[in-house]
């Protein structure tokens, strides 16, 4: 799949005509699909598929060979708002496969918000032989530090201060954006520095190419985070430990929840949006911006489609060894997507 052009998926609907009244089913689903295979690249089969209840993904080439840029796609039996509270919940990612545990932030944080985080085995071998620039988990060059210099590794209470430290560089994070946004979060410096977290996020904010809609209001308050206001608009932090691809991985986010009164105009009858910015993870991605989009199926009776699209930027993904790894990073984001989706389409049709 090549690159996509950098016009706004809305202004795709535009110049095919689909800036159409929401309250028609019939126009309102030629959009849907408009969009799905301009920008997100689904072919007629993905769009049958889809139709027919399964989910359905696609990747694209992103930016500077480091972007992975993942769509996915699935049709739902349930009413678009209990689509968008369930996506929201805590509770349901709790409850979602591969999910080790999860820990809800409070805002200001608190310390005792990460006491149920713990590193697991790797990775504290990893750690005991960090140092910056060198260091098989993602972290900033002051946390990589503060473990060189803050456990005695040798100790039989190694494990217990090595877990400490992790709640308190979490803690450190986290009090970090909250009172400075994206500028506050810090570059990693496992490998070679990485880009500052602000620059990358900026970017992802400033015009995003893939969206159905402009969102200018969301995204403006994304980027202005935390002195921007906006109506009609919830906020969640939280940390979370998975099973991701090859090793476990904890991460710390920032959720958004817009209901429709807060995304302005749209091509599209969106219910709502929830967007979700990675602060901080283990492994694997160096910023991450993921959104759930869903929209009204105006052609059923609890029916709604929900749209899931995430950016990420993976270091490593350059040279030789990152031609050879991209295909495999990108199938196998894929398949993840295309199970969560399945995974959340059973689990709300049940309830």
């Amino acid at each position: 799949m090549g690159v996509v052009s950098r016009t706004t998926g809305a202004a795709v609907l535009v110049a095919m005509g689909c800036l159409i009244p929401v309250g028609a089913a019939q126009d309102s689903g030629a959009a849907r699909r408009a969009y799905l295979q301009a920008v997100a690249g689904f072919s007629s089969a993905d769009i049958r598929h889809l139709e027919a209840g399964r989910p359905v993904s696609s990747s694209l080439d992103g930016r500077d060979g480091l972007e992975v840029v993942t769509f996915g796609a699935v049709r739902l039996d349930a009413d678009p708002a209990a689509v968008l509270d369930h996506i929201a919940s805590l509770h349901t990612l709790r409850r979602s496969a591969g999910v080790l545990a999860v820990g809800t932030i409070t805002a200001p944080p608190h310390l005792s918000d990460f006491q149920e985080l713990a590193l697991n085995q790797a990775d504290l071998a990893s750690l005991s032989k960090c140092k910056p620039g060198e260091c098989g988990v993602q972290m900033p060059a002051w946390a990589i530090q503060r473990f060189r210099d803050g456990v005695a590794w040798r100790s039989p209470d190694a494990r217990q201060a090595a877990d400490q430290l992790a709640r308190d560089v979490a803690y450190r994070i986290v009090t970090g954006y909250m009172t400075g946004g994206h500028r506050g979060i810090d570059p990693y410096h496992d490998r070679n520095p990485s880009p500052m977290p602000g620059d990358e996020y900026a970017n992802l904010l400033a015009a995003d190419q893939y969206l159905p809609a402009p969102f200018s209001a969301l995204r403006g308050y994304l980027r202005g985070y935390p002195r921007a206001a906006l109506a009609g608009v919830d906020n969640q932090f939280f940390w979370a430990t998975v099973e991701a691809a090859l090793k476990p991985t904890t991460y710390i986010s920032h959720m958004v929840v817009a209901r429709a009164g807060a995304l302005g105009p749209s091509p599209l009858p969106i219910t709502g949006v929830i967007v979700t910015t990675q602060l901080f993870a283990t492994h694997y991605y160096s910023s991450t911006l993921e959104w759930h989009i869903v929209i009204d199926d105006p052609s059923r009776d609890d029916g709604a489609y929900l749209i899931y699209l995430s950016r990420s930027w993976v270091p490593g993904m350059t040279g030789l060894r990152g031609r050879l790894t991209r295909p495999i990073v990108r199938g196998r984001v894929r398949d993840a997507i295309e199970r969560y989706l399945a995974y959340t389409k059973n689990v709300i049709e049940a309830d």
